[in-house]
């Protein structure tokens, strides 16, 4: 667990920021789980097949999915004493499992404590997502991909209701394993996030060690056989899954480094480095993510980037769906002068405290809480802990 100290000016900031958007579509462009494109969505060659396709993750939709999506966003008082954001993020319209949430992190803040928690959600997490009277087993950021009711590469972008209405699972999926209330959700799709850095002149940020991926998807190589044909894709594809089925095609992928020490990234360096599956776990992803948030908002304090917030906001406000208003900012912001400084936590839930491994019935990886599938009171105790 890490924390930062900011003074009240800074706190206002940043929740302005989190309010107008600046934060989740930070989180929420910057996936932890790379996608990949598809250049024909209604026929799969032998190339496609050795795609590990994340959209098998996506449960069918009950057929009394949409009379129980009735969405109405949180209102918060002046007087309150929390508040709370879920940021979601996902690779939108053309990309496998679309709107699979794989980024996802709860902002909470607590008035009293002068506290703001961000919180980590690992996409793996199995839960039960509650539909009318149905409640179905998922992974946690399989929540809003079923919401929407997306296809597996779906080719346009859903719309800013039916997101809405989809978080509500999300929502709820959250609070079953943390045990805190979400008072507002903010979507976003990752289309706009490295215009957004590069528009502030990128953003440095500082490594404690040295960090190795030579796996990293590169766009547009998806379908390169790299020198097998057909024929042996297929048949390696019908012996090798996963990670072990994707090494079969180097040329899919390069290398990246980056040294120990302040390391200056443009808009796609820090996509790359926040969005790298190989070079470390699924929860230090979720890590460097708040990295980012921080150093982005460090560069917008500098007067450097002053000259640029509005290209930023312009370029990021594109690509997100948020349901807070300008009333519930306006709400908001006098019980932000009340606090003269805040502390921002970082926290993390993984295997070295509340998870352990499992495998659905399925055979898919998941974690479930290490009190047992579907008890999430050693999560919610520790996460109270910690906020």
């Amino acid at each position: 667990m890490h924390f930062t100290i900011f003074n009240h000016k800074k706190l206002l900031l940043l929740i302005y920021l989190f309010l107008c958007l600046l934060i989740g579509i930070i989180i929420g462009l910057i996936k932890s789980h790379d996608k990949k494109m598809v250049s024909n969505t209604d026929i799969k060659s032998s190339q496609e097949i050795a795609i590990n396709s994340e959209s098998k993750e996506i449960p069918i939709p009950p057929s009394n999915l949409d009379e129980n999506l009735e969405y109405s966003s949180t209102q918060v008082s002046a007087g309150s004493k929390h508040l709370s954001m879920l940021f979601l993020g996902y690779g939108g319209a053309g990309h496998d499992g679309g709107y699979l949430s794989d980024a996802m992190i709860l902002a909470y803040l607590d008035v009293d404590k002068k506290k703001l928690a961000l919180i980590h959600i690992p996409r793996d997490i199995w839960v039960n997502v509650k539909v009318g009277e149905t409640e179905m087993p998922m992974k946690i950021n399989a929540a809003l991909a079923m919401g929407t009711k997306t296809s597996n590469y779906p080719t346009t972008t859903v719309s800013k209701d039916a997101v809405l209405r989809a978080s509500t699972l999300s929502k709820q999926a959250v609070t079953t394993v943390t045990g805190l209330p979400v008072d507002f959700v903010l979507g976003v799709d990752f289309n706009g996030f490295a215009p957004a850095i590069d528009s502030l002149g990128g953003i440095d940020i500082n490594l404690k060690s040295t960090f190795d991926d030579s796996w990293y998807p590169v766009k547009g190589r998806e379908l390169e056989l790299c020198g097998h044909s057909p024929e042996e894709v297929t048949a390696m594809s019908a012996t090798m899954s996963g990670f072990t089925l994707e090494k079969q095609f180097p040329c899919r992928y390069e290398q990246l480094h980056f040294e120990a020490g302040s390391n200056h990234m443009d808009g796609q360096t820090v996509l790359k480095y926040s969005r790298s599956r190989h070079s470390s776990s699924d929860f230090a992803r979720g890590l460097r993510q708040v990295n980012v948030i921080l150093a982005t908002i460090n560069k917008l304090f500098s007067l450097k980037a002053l000259p640029n917030i509005q290209k930023f906001y312009t370029s990021i406000s594109k690509s997100v769906k948020t349901d807070i208003s300008v009333d519930q900012i306006t709400t908001i912001t006098p019980i932000l002068f009340t606090i003269p400084d805040v502390q921002v936590v970082e926290i993390g839930l993984d295997t070295t405290n509340v998870l352990t491994e499992s495998k659905a019935s399925s055979g898919a990886f998941i974690l479930i809480s290490k009190e047992g599938d579907n008890n999430w009171e050693g999560v919610k105790s520790f996460v109270k802990s910690k906020i």
